[in-house]
């Protein structure tokens, strides 16, 4: 990890670039599935959420692992899985921090021992507080999408403001993770902040 150092700045411009075409991109589809039935504009919105995943761990550094890394590195789901296909379709062939990506679905917080970031969906919001009392010890990204999910303690949480999928960061969380998050994923988030309003 430390020779790749001295290039890590233009990594760093060069993902966050292709971060944002992706952001740009995804928003457009969603934009125009809003025309369409519902069921179109759901399927969309998943697969921004799966690129929207992937593309956070390019912008996040977990603790080294005691193997020098994850290999591979864990998705996770919690429970009912909105995701159908496209979160292996947005993973397949990709990577984070030089290590294969890979999705796993589980349906108890028992089963998270394996995951490095995990994905609680709406319908789970009733198990966020199990779920973040489980990984208190542990360097897992978390993020959901149901109201208030960041303010609870998770680090990421999907909102949708005018048809458009945004997210919220929680960075007292992450920093309780021990998870350093870019500073340029952190311009393009609201930022949450437990027991205050979203800034």
């Amino acid at each position: 990890m430390a020779e790749r150092q001295p290039n890590r700045g233009l990594f760093d411009e060069v993902a966050l670039r292709r971060f944002k075409v992706i952001i740009a991109a995804h928003l457009l589809v969603l934009l125009v599935a809003t025309l369409g039935s519902g069921a179109s504009v759901n399927r969309t919105e998943y697969q921004i959420k799966a690129a929207f995943l992937l593309n956070f761990a390019r912008f996040i550094d977990w603790p080294a692992a005691p193997s020098g890394g994850f290999d591979p590195l864990n998705f996770c789901v919690l429970g009912r899985d909105p995701f159908g296909s496209a979160l292996e379709e947005a993973m397949e062939g990709q990577s984070v921090h030089g290590q294969p990506v890979q999705v796993r679905r589980i349906a108890d917080v028992s089963e998270l021992s394996s995951c490095q970031a995990v994905f609680l969906p709406g319908s789970e919001m009733y198990r966020s507080d199990e779920l973040i009392k489980a990984l208190s010890d542990r360097s897992v990204l978390t993020v959901g999408e149901a109201k208030d999910f960041a303010l609870r303690g998770g680090v990421i949480n999907f909102v949708m403001q005018e048809g458009k999928v945004r997210f919220q960061i929680n960075p007292a969380a992450a920093a309780r993770a021990h998870l350093k998050i870019n500073f340029r994923l952190l311009q393009l988030a609201v930022i949450v902040r437990r027991g205050s309003d979203a800034k």
